[in-house]
């Protein structure tokens, strides 16, 4: 669970490796959250082609409980590849 005041920062660090064409998305409730930055993991010196942890970054925009949902899929695909779901508690 991620805890927050109304106007903080939190961040949601998820594993990614870009070069495999599935790429991270963030679902968030309209009016909650909002989305500030996105970083993407930098390539690793010791593989060609290896990830890392892509860091999505938002500002609490309202007081309450939501889910975020992290959907990891190719951007031509409509079904995920994977999904994970991050509840927030903001006051």
């Amino acid at each position: 669970m991620i805890t927050a005041k109304v106007g903080e920062r939190f961040s949601i660090e998820v594993p990614s490796n870009p070069t495999t064409g599935y790429l991270w998305e963030a679902d968030v409730p309209a009016g909650k959250a909002r989305l500030v930055d996105r970083a993407l993991p930098q390539a690793s010196k010791q593989r060609i082609g290896g990830g890392g942890l892509e860091r999505f970054t938002f500002e609490a925009t309202a007081p309450g409980e939501f889910t975020i949902r992290m959907i990891h899929k190719r951007p031509w695909e409509s079904t995920a590849h994977k999904t994970e779901d991050y509840r927030v508690v903001v006051k």
